[in-house]
């Protein structure tokens, strides 16, 4: 018969899992006593290389081969057996539990238990009786008995799961760093103060370490590598280190971490896990890795990475004035360090620059400012609410009606949190530290503010027959301070004069010149009283409504603090010098001054004494309807070799009712000169200066006819334009236009110029127009990330223009108004049947009025009057009727 026996006499469970299959692994049967007749159809092929099989393994398959088997399993009663959770009634004798299980009490031997009533005190006596039924056939059974055994099985002790949870971790970290940075703070505890403790960081790339902190943030001890064929089963890339057992069980000591990683470019997150072991007995190598190992829950550890701090530096030579704004100290603050993970931010070179930049882009940002010793207040000199002296500015605050007060080289440290613009290291705008800052700054003394009185005169005269007008603005008196130098400054002064002050006696003391943005004189005590006055070089022809700006400035000597006076704001509104009628633009003056007159002979106008005179051309009939543009050249030699000198008039189309009137209002700038008139046939002037069409193009073949306002211009092929002086003056829209690509809107003042569009069509095409803004008349831009200026026709020229520079856009049929940002240029564009998304994708062609920039280098927008721009839709040209759309302002 098959007898039962122990390997080695050696029988054991974890005290964790006392369970059937664990017993009867320890159980074998001798693999040739199975291969005996009678165990035909249930015996278990015996593994050739094992000479024995476990009883666990016959009882399995048997169970599963529909076999008859009894076991009989006894046990001590401070036993008891459950069967997947649901207890199983013993029959007892004396202090033992006997347990009969067969086939149909039978079901996985891995969901019978037993379980102590008493402490264990290491081992239990066991005893086991297995009987095999064979079926003979015919109702016949034949029991085969392996006997029993009695055993006595040792239990192992099993370490507890350690408890580990996260108390703190940080919303990012820098992205480039080999410094150690804080990655968060756990707490680990185990119920057994006897078992030794470790702490597993799990999914850690190579080229990354992970370190415990000490209290100050300092690098303690590094973890080491986990074996990946140990028994404990911990995943590839894990690190791992011991920790010292708690003084007591449940009592959780905190484990802070640090990471350390060089030249890896990461995820934008960087997932981990934590764990904690715990480990009962001996250790058996260099990691404490055994069998008898117990694992806590994982904590998920997300480093969301961000960007690197930017170096900041206040400068030894930093200084504000006493009571200075807030934005002057942020201007002191430079940026110094690589601020490249910051793309959308521009290139600002110091705090305030910064600060504008994430305005314009309505982005949030914090400030804070500790001023030591010090405060800063808003505009009622009120001190700002501050958390024990630091200060917290932000998108909402007016930095310009703050101030600071410090004493004189006092410490100030300022932090700097912005949105991660990246929105790829934190997942998105949280908030980030920018970078941070402390340094000493001087605190200058600041200037006197001075007192400036000033009467203007009601009546203003001037007398139309006086070759240079003076017009006495009013008096003024100014008291000066101590020994500050003061000054007098205007932002503006009319054309063609100057500004002067005058004593009593009517005579000049003092003549304001350039300086900055504007004009200025110092002052002195014979002019801290005095009339200021405009004295007029020419007399101009109509000036209404100007405006200036006059203030004074009080200046601490040696220095450029100074202080402003109040801003008399003035609006003088003068007459006209030269009333209607006193000018004979004929040449047929009768006595009165001559201006402009022909000489045919030369075939030439002289226009003499008129500086800043307006010279009036009007289109009066198109001729034979071919495509040309008029223009005229001031020359007292050959006109025919200062081609090059040549400004345009405007462009005539095949057909002069398309825009009704075209009108150019043209400012003369010098004393005398001859004017000669001329048209290009098939091209433009620009097409003439550059070399794409040759001279013989130019026809300078007229007959000029003389009425009493106006001379009559003729070509041969019926084209007729009328010139004369006009009192209207130039528009200030028109500074550039008739120069080389001049087609250019200008606003040279001060303010704002609101101007109304319309656009016509008559193309096939729906195309685009607008006006982006370039930074002078060549049609340069900035571009915003870089600072470099792009000329037309460079890399990247239509992409900043489109995406950064865009005034507005129109498509036919469309009107309304856009305004004209103060001391800005811009140029037209045209989007050739599409949008300016298109146009920006690359899916239609882009044309401007800087020929450099067009792919086909040809000349696509004509100016047709005073602020009236028409273009060539098709590539090359094509029919070059420069009526496919058409855009005026007014």
């Amino acid at each position: 018969m098959p007898t039962l026996t122990i390997p080695n006499n050696q029988a054991s469970v974890t005290e964790d899992e006392i369970k059937l299959s664990g017993i009867l692994d320890d159980l074998i049967v001798p693999a040739s006593e199975l291969s005996q007749p009678e165990f035909n159809g249930i015996a278990v092929v015996p593994d050739p290389v094992t000479p024995y099989v476990q009883l666990s393994t016959i009882v399995e398959h048997l169970f599963n081969n529909n076999g008859l088997f009894t076991l009989t399993i006894q046990v001590p009663s401070v036993f008891s057996a459950t069967n997947d959770g649901v207890e199983i009634t013993p029959l007892t004798i004396g202090n033992e539990n006997f347990y009969n299980l067969n086939p149909i009490k039978f079901s996985d031997a891995d969901d019978i238990e037993f379980k102590s009533f008493e402490n264990d005190d290491g081992a239990f006596n066991t005893t086991v009786a297995f009987t095999v039924t064979q079926d003979l056939g015919g109702g016949v059974t034949n029991p085969i008995d392996f006997g029993q055994i009695n055993f006595t099985t040792d239990i192992e002790s099993v370490p507890d799961n350690p408890v580990i949870q996260k108390i703190n971790t940080p919303d990012g970290i820098p992205s480039t760093s080999s410094q150690v940075q804080y990655i968060g703070e756990f707490t680990i505890a185990s119920t057994d103060a006897s078992e030794s403790l470790w702490f597993d960081v799990v999914g850690v790339p190579e080229g990354v370490d992970i370190y415990t902190l000490d209290e100050n943030g300092e690098p303690e001890f590094k973890f080491a590598p986990v074996p990946t064929n140990n028994s404990g089963g911990i995943e590839k890339g894990s690190l791992t280190k011991s920790i010292n057992a708690p003084a007591a069980a449940n009592s959780p000591q905190t484990i802070r971490l640090g990471i350390v990683y060089n030249e890896i470019t990461f995820p934008d997150d960087l997932d981990l896990a934590i764990r904690g072991r715990s480990l009962e007995g001996e250790i058996i190598d260099e990691v404490g890795l055994e069998a008898a190992t117990a694992y806590s829950s994982v904590q998920p550890l997300n480093i969301k990475l961000s960007p690197t701090q930017v170096a900041l530096d206040i400068p030894n030579d930093a200084a504000i004035n006493e009571n200075d704004s807030l934005t002057n100290l942020l201007t002191e603050v430079s940026i110094t360090g690589d601020h490249s993970d910051y793309p959308d931010i521009g290139t600002p070179q110091n705090l305030s620059d910064l600060i504008d930049n994430l305005n314009t882009k309505n982005l949030p940002f914090t400030v804070e400012i500790t001023p030591s010793n010090g405060a800063i207040k808003d505009q009622n000199g009120m001190t700002l609410p501050n958390t024990n002296g630091v200060y917290s500015i932000d998108e909402r605050s007016p930095l310009n009606n703050l101030t600071v007060e410090i004493p004189d080289n006092g410490q100030v440290s300022i932090k700097v949190t912005v949105p991660d613009l990246s929105n790829t290291k934190t997942g998105g705008t949280n908030p980030v530290v920018f970078g941070e800052v402390s340094g000493g700054v001087d605190v200058l003394p600041v200037a006197d503010k001075p007192t400036l009185n000033l009467t203007v005169n009601d009546d203003l005269t001037i007398n139309p027959d006086d070759d240079n007008p003076l017009v006495e603005i009013g008096d003024y008196t100014i008291q000066p301070n101590d020994d500050e130098t003061i000054s007098l400054f205007v932002d503006a002064i009319p054309p063609n004069s100057s500004l002067i002050i005058l004593d009593d006696d009517g005579e000049t003391q003092a003549t304001f010149t350039p300086t900055g943005n504007g004009f200025s004189t110092n002052l002195n005590a014979d002019t801290f009283q005095g009339t200021l006055a405009v004295q007029f070089n020419d007399p101009p022809r109509d000036l209404e409504d100007f405006n200036l700006n006059l203030f004074a400035t009080a200046t601490e000597p040696g220095t450029n603090l100074t202080a402003f006076s109040d801003t008399f704001n003035l609006n003088i509104d003068l007459p006209d010098l030269i009333e209607t009628g006193d000018n004979t633009e004929t040449g047929d003056s009768n006595g009165t001054k001559q201006l402009l007159t022909y000489s045919p002979g030369k075939g030439a106008f002289t226009f003499e004494n008129a500086k800043g005179a307006i010279l009036g051309q009007e289109l009066l009939d198109d001729g034979d309807g071919g495509l040309t543009e008029v223009g005229f050249v001031i020359t007292d030699g050959n006109p025919q070799d200062i081609i090059t000198n040549s400004k345009a008039v405007f462009s005539v189309l095949p057909d002069s009712t398309i825009i009704g009137n075209q009108e150019r209002l043209t400012e003369l700038t010098q004393d005398t000169g001859n004017i000669h008139f001329f048209k290009v046939n098939g091209g433009s002037i620009d097409d003439l200066i550059d070399g794409r069409i040759s001279s013989d193009t130019v026809d300078f073949n007229l007959e000029v006819t003389a009425t009493d306002s106006a001379y009559i211009l003729k070509w041969a092929d019926g084209l007729e334009i009328g010139i004369g002086l006009n009192d209207k003056g130039q528009s200030p829209l028109a500074l550039f236009q008739g120069q080389h690509e001049g087609e250019i809107l200008t606003n040279q003042s001060n303010e704002a110029i609101n101007v109304g569009f319309s656009i016509k069509s008559w193309a096939d095409y729906e195309n685009t127009v607008g006006l982006f803004a370039v930074n002078d008349e060549t049609g340069a831009v900035t571009d915003p990330l870089t600072g470099e200026t792009i000329l037309p026709g460079e890399n990247g020229y239509t992409q900043i223009v489109l995406s950064h520079n865009l005034l507005f856009e129109g498509e036919a049929g469309e009107s309304g108004t856009v305004a004209l940002a103060p001391s800005t240029i811009y140029m037209p564009f045209i989007v050739a049947d599409g949008s300016v998304s298109d146009g920006l994708e690359g899916e239609a062609q882009v044309y401007f009025s800087a020929i450099a920039a067009n792919s086909d280098n040809f000349d696509h927008v004509r100016l047709l009057g005073d602020n009236i721009f028409a273009f060539e839709d098709l590539h090359g040209g094509g029919d070059m009727d420069f009526n496919d759309i058409i855009i005026e302002f007014v």
